[in-house]
Parts: C-alpha cells; sequence; structure tokens
C-alpha cells in the first residue's frame, strides 16, 4: 500500500510540474510557426487540432486562407482523415490536453503516419536548458505515443518555444521503442525565417544517417522455401534453379540489414501465400496477421497480394517461355517439291509435253522411226530423272532431240539434287506462334512451379487457352514435371516446355552442344508478373527499405546479384548443324508413292488384259466372215504396232 501511495505521489507531482511549465500558445505564435514550417514543407492541405476559441480560430483561418492553404480545423475526431492527393499537413497544440488525448486514442492514427503527411506538435515552456529536449517534453510524448507508430517512415515534428522556437524530428526505431529527438536547425539562426527553415530543413534531410540506423532492432522477417526437400543452403550456389526467388534476393536483405543495421528474426514456411476461401496460407498469412514486417525474398506481384501487403522495389524480373527445338522440314513439309518453285515445276511439265509432242511429229513426218507414244513419254520421263530407257533412233534429228532432251534433264537434276541436300538438314521455321505450337506434332509440357498452373489456367489470350486446354491440361498434373527432365526431352525429342529461362539457360550450358544450342527456339506465351520485395501492410518502413534498395541498385549491388544467380541466355558460337542422318520419317512420302504406284501398275494391266480379250474376242468373230475379217484384222495390227505390241 506505501508502495502504491508513493506511484500516486509522484505521478501527481509531474502533473503539477507540467501545469506550471506548459502553459498555452497563442493563436499568433501558433500561425508563425506553422506558416513556416509548411511552406517549407511544400503543404496546401492542412489540419488544425486546438483548443482556440471562436474569435480566435476565426483570425487563424483568415490567416491560412491568405498564406495559400486549404485549412480545416478539427472540433470531432468521428471521421478523422488527414490524406490528401499531395503532401498533407497536421498541426496539433500539445497544449490542449483534451483533444490531444482524442487524437492519440483514434484506432486508424498509425494510418495516416506516412512519408507525405507531416505532422508538427506545438509546446511552450519554460526551462532554462535549451542545448537538450526538455524533460518534460521527453516524458510526456514517451508515454502519449506508446501506441503511436512514429517510425523512420513517418514525418513527425515538435515544437518547442523558450524565448523562440525549437524544432525536433521525432521518431522510434519500432513500435514499442522510446522516441528519438534530433533537433532541426541551421547554424543557430531563426527558424522563423522562411528561408533558414528551408534550409535547416534540408540539411537535416540529407543527413539521415542517424534516422535511418535500427540500432539492431530485431525485424521479424520471413521466407518461403518453396522446396525444402531439396534446399541446400541459401548460399549455395551449386543449384540455382530451385528456390531461385529466395536465393537471388536474400543477398539484397543481406545488404540493407548492413546498411540499415537492423538484425533479422527469420520464420521460415513453404509457401509464397495463394487466397483460399478469402484467408491467405503462407508468406501472404504471415503479413496479413501482422506477424512480420518484412519478407526477404522477390515474390510474385498479384493484386489480392496488395491487400495484405505493400510492395517495396522489384527484386528481379523472371522470364518464362517455352523452350523446344524446330521439327525438321521434313516432318512438316513435303520436302520433294521444295526444291522448286511453282514455276519450276510447271516449267518441267511443258519441257516433258513439248519433247513428248516433237517426238511424235518426227514419228508421224517419218515412218521409219520406231517410237510409240508410250515409249515416248517413258523415255522424256526416265531422261528427267537421269534413268537410262533402251531406245534407238534412226534419224539425225531425232538423235538431236535425245541429245538436248538429256542435257536439259542434266542441269534440272544437278540443281534439285543439291537443293534436296541441304532441305533435308535444314530445320523448319513452321512453328513462330501458340496457335503454330498447338497445331505441331510437339508435344507440350511445363516446369513444375507453384505458380505455373494457374498462370496457365488464368490465362485471358485465345491461344494460351487453346493450347492449355488440348495439350497440358488434358494430363492434368502429369504434365507438370521437373526443369532437368523436361529440358533433356526438348534434347532428345520433338518436345516443347514451358519453364523459366533461368533454369532453361543453365541446363543448354550443362548438357547441350554448341550443335544443339543453335537449334533452341523460345517462344513467350505467357508474361509472368515482376518479383517484388513486400512489407506488411502500412509498414512505416517501407520508404527507408525503398530509398537503401534503390541505392543498391544505383551502385550496382542488385545487378551483381543477378548476374550471379541468373543465368544468361548461351550464344550460338558453332554457327554449323550437327550433320544428321536421313530416317525414315523424311522418306514417309516416298512410303506413300510407292503402293499409289504398285496399285497403279495393277490398275494398268487388268485394263491392258481387258483389252487383250476383247481384241481376241473381234478376232475370233471375223473368222466367220473372211470378207470382212480381213479388214478388221488390218486394222487391229495396225493398232498394235501403234500401241508397240508388235515390230
Amino acid at each position: 500500500m506505501q508502495a502504491m501511495e508513493v506511484t500516486k505521489l509522484y505521478y501527481l507531482c509531474i502533473i503539477f510540474q507540467l501545469h506550471l511549465i506548459v502553459k498555452g500558445i497563442e493563436w499568433n505564435n501558433f500561425f508563425e510557426v506553422s506558416n513556416t514550417y509548411f511552406k517549407a514543407r511544400h503543404v496546401k492541405l492542412l489540419t488544425v487540432v486546438n483548443c482556440f476559441n471562436t474569435v480566435d480560430n476565426f483570425q487563424l483561418t483568415k490567416n491560412y486562407l491568405e498564406a495559400g492553404f486549404f485549412v480545416r480545423i478539427i472540433e470531432r475526431f468521428d471521421h478523422f482523415n488527414v490524406s490528401g492527393n499531395g503532401n498533407s499537413g497536421v498541426v496539433v497544440d500539445g497544449s490542449c490536453e483534451t483533444k490531444m488525448r482524442q487524437l492519440l486514442t483514434i484506432s486508424s492514427l498509425n494510418e495516416f503516419m506516412q512519408t507525405n503527411i507531416f505532422w508538427l506538435f506545438l509546446e511552450e515552456v519554460h526551462e532554462s536548458d535549451k542545448l537538450e529536449v526538455p524533460d518534460t517534453i521527453r516524458t510526456r510524448y514517451n508515454d502519449d505515443f506508446r501506441h503511436v507508430e512514429a517510425l523512420p517512415g513517418s514525418s513527425v515534428a515538435v515544437g518547442v518555444f523558450q524565448s523562440s522556437w525549437r524544432l525536433f524530428d521525432v521518431h522510434k526505431k519500432h513500435s514499442k521503442g522510446s522516441l528519438i529527438f534530433k533537433d532541426i536547425c541551421y547554424h543557430g539562426r531563426n527558424l522563423m525565417e522562411s528561408t533558414n527553415m528551408q534550409r535547416a530543413l534540408l540539411r537535416f534531410n540529407k543527413n539521415l544517417k542517424e534516422r535511418r540506423n535500427l540500432r539492431g532492432y530485431r525485424m521479424p522477417t520471413a521466407i518461403a522455401i518453396t522446396s525444402p526437400e531439396k534446399h541446400t543452403g541459401i548460399n549455395d550456389m551449386s543449384d540455382t534453379f530451385h528456390d531461385l526467388y529466395a536465393k537471388s534476393t536474400f543477398p539484397l536483405i543481406k545488404e540493407l540489414m548492413y546498411d540499415v543495421n537492423f538484425t533479422i528474426n527469420m520464420i521460415q514456411v513453404d509457401l509464397g501465400g495463394w487466397k483460399i476461401n478469402g484467408t491467405f496460407n503462407g508468406l501472404m498469412g504471415l503479413l496479413a496477421n501482422r506477424t512480420v514486417e518484412l519478407v526477404a525474398m522477390g515474390v510474385l506481384m498479384r493484386s489480392e497480394r496488395m491487400e495484405v501487403s505493400d510492395y517495396i522495389t522489384v527484386a528481379f524480373l523472371l522470364k518464362t517461355c517455352f523452350i523446344f527445338k524446330q521439327p525438321p522440314l521434313s516432318l512438316v513439309s513435303n520436302i520433294f517439291e521444295l526444291p522448286f518453285s511453282g514455276q519450276v515445276w510447271l516449267s518441267c511439265l511443258g519441257f516433258i509435253i513439248v519433247c513428248w509432242i516433237t517426238m511424235m511429229s518426227v514419228r508421224f513426218f517419218a515412218r521409219r522411226e520406231n517410237l510409240t507414244p508410250g515409249d515416248s513419254l517413258t523415255f522424256i520421263i526416265g531422261t528427267m530423272c537421269q534413268q537410262d530407257i533402251n531406245l534407238s533412233a534412226h534419224f539425225n534429228s531425232t538423235k538431236f532431240l535425245f541429245f538436248v532432251a538429256k542435257l536439259a534433264s542434266f542441269f534440272i537434276f544437278a540443281a534439285y539434287s543439291a537443293t534436296i541436300v541441304a532441305l533435308l538438314q535444314s530445320p523448319s521455321r513452321a512453328i513462330r506462334s501458340v496457335d503454330d505450337l498447338t497445331a505441331s506434332p510437339l508435344k507440350v509440357g511445363a516446369m513444375d512451379t507453384v505458380y505455373t498452373w494457374v498462370y496457365l489456367n488464368e490465362a485471358k489470350d485465345a491461344q494460351v487457352q487453346n493450347l492449355f486446354q488440348k495439350k497440358i491440361k488434358r494430363y492434368g498434373k502429369n504434365s507438370l514435371i521437373e526443369a532437368d527432365v523436361g529440358m533433356r526431352r526438348v534434347k532428345d525429342e520433338l518436345y516443347a516446355f514451358q519453364v523459366e529461362s533461368n533454369a532453361a539457360y543453365l541446363f543448354i550450358k550443362q548438357t547441350f552442344t554448341p550443335q544443339d544450342t543453335c537449334k533452341i527456339h523460345e517462344l513467350e506465351a505467357i508474361k509472368v508478373a515482376p518479383f517484388a520485395i513486400p512489407v506488411r501492410k502500412g509498414s512505416k518502413y517501407r520508404e527507408l527499405f525503398r530509398q537503401r534498395l534503390i541505392w543498391q541498385m544505383e551502385v550496382g549491388i542488385k545487378h551483381r546479384a543477378n548476374r550471379i544467380w541468373i543465368a544468361h541466355k548461351p550464344k550460338c558460337e558453332s554457327g554449323v548443324v550437327a550433320f544428321n542422318s536421313v530416317g525414315l520419317k523424311e522418306l514417309r512420302f516416298l512410303y506413300i508413292l510407292l503402293p499409289v504406284g504398285v496399285a497403279l501398275a495393277w490398275f494398268i494391266l487388268g485394263a491392258e488384259l481387258y483389252r487383250k480379250k476383247k481384241l481376241q474376242k473381234v478376232e475370233e468373230g471375223s473368222k466367220t466372215s473372211p470378207s470382212d475379217g480381213e479388214e478388221v484384222m488390218n486394222e487391229i495390227k495396225l493398232k498394235l504396232v501403234y500401241d508397240g505390241y508388235l515390230n
């Protein structure tokens, strides 16, 4: 009981001392310091909390309006909101205990402790020490700001009048820490002059080493290791494709830790965090229930995640694409018709027709030339294909015609052979879009990551959805495989693999030959959102961390980390594609031609046998009428001679 009485007496003494020392501020002094301060901060929207009477508030409002401010004086705190489109300011009369207490008990007050909302608390005290913060002010504000998150990301200042105005920047290192007062001054000059105020604030903003020094605060931090069974350490560079998001970002967090002087109190989970039935799991769940302040890795930027987190800066951009080798030209086209254009093929056909007509003309005028229409056509086609046929000519004109036909066919066949050899070794350019990939004979798979199925399923592009439905979704999760397995199939099979470019490039460098590297093609189907570093929603460390991470980018620390952890596309240094043997697929059109040709040969044989039987019946009938039969037999013999059956 005696201890309780002593405690009560102690607090009564403090209150009595405050009543003696702290007294109200005149409205003109109130206006003078706030006007100078907020003009230097480029504030236009001003909120005023004081206990002045109506006349004083009228004069105060009039002066603010004449100074160019949009001003409002708070009487009730039911719907307190001080945010605006640009810089906003709040000036509070600290000697007005009633409204000061009401203000500090607002549940949403911490939401307005932001970088672009400038708070100014004004006090008037009488103490002799002008070098330090008055003890009464330090004690009072430490007690009143117990639940106020005046962290390094906020902008709070306290103005103290001791025969002249002095300004102190006020902040905490963490939510449960004590307030730190830092004097804002300019060589001891009067801050009520606008020039001196601007120079003092500019000088203070350039020397923020103390403000960004968190003094070893144990920052609640989380990280997601999505493949814990394969995790060998956050700094292990032997595996740069499992948990790349954590490994490539952690060096930046580590440098940030040394830069602003905090330590990490790490929590490890196995998911980045997805919203299921209105609740987040994984990292996002920890941010939602305010368990952690910072995530020590880059996570995908998604709209639903912004409900519980704020993103500081982009950690890295990860490209995903379909990696594949173009199918051989012989697999997607009939290479036997590709060496010549359509005009050349028509010219060859015209050459055959002209030669055949010429031979038939020579036979008509030279009765002794034994050139039937069938033999002539067979000879010309054989000559075009460089196949000699035993057909002799009696006249020099016919022999010269044979020579011209063989010479022309030699040049045609040489050009054809040279071109088709190159085509047999040439890759195609058949796959240039997602629709081409869907229509191609290539099988399709995807890298087994936490986001691949989600992004493919949510794709808005009709071509991507068509590919997903036809070649991936029908096989379910079996189409999701490890990166090493997928890249091995790309190398050995006709296979297209949706994979992170980092993992693909790594396996290409390790396992592909230079010739195989030159055959690789990429097709970007989905664009993955950037991987950014998140903090808790409304975190007051966001601006501090953002500034220091941007500094890392400017000086090259971020670029160096990306060069170490993220593989870059290998170059095609060979320039010469390895020779490939001709396989069965290249000759598949010949397998169609052979049975068709045999079938036509049987058909022609049947037609000839039918005609022969018909002629034999006519011959037997002619024996019954010798007069007419002799004429019929002569006609039959002429036909047989013409068709080449008789010499």
